[in-house]
């Protein structure tokens, strides 16, 4: 199976979300332009979880080992 940037791969889709693992997170200094990506993508990750702010985004993907989208 191929990866992606990061080292993400396809690891599941289930109704309008798609999920990847992370391999290879981003560091710290890249963190923020990853989340302005995410963000043009799929809007939806930032602006509908009321508890995140654009820069605590950006910190989580340091860490996670995988990331979600969905869209509405």
């Amino acid at each position: 199976m191929a990866t992606g940037r990061f080292g993400t791969r396809l690891i599941g889709v289930d109704g309008g979300t798609v999920h990847v693992s992370v391999a290879a997170p981003p560091r710290p200094e890249e963190a923020n332009r990853l989340a302005l990506e995410h963000y043009l993508v799929c809007p939806d990750n930032i602006e509908q979880d009321f508890f995140v702010v654009f820069a605590t985004y950006a910190e989580r993907l340091v860490s996670a080992p995988r990331w979600s989208f969905w869209w509405d």
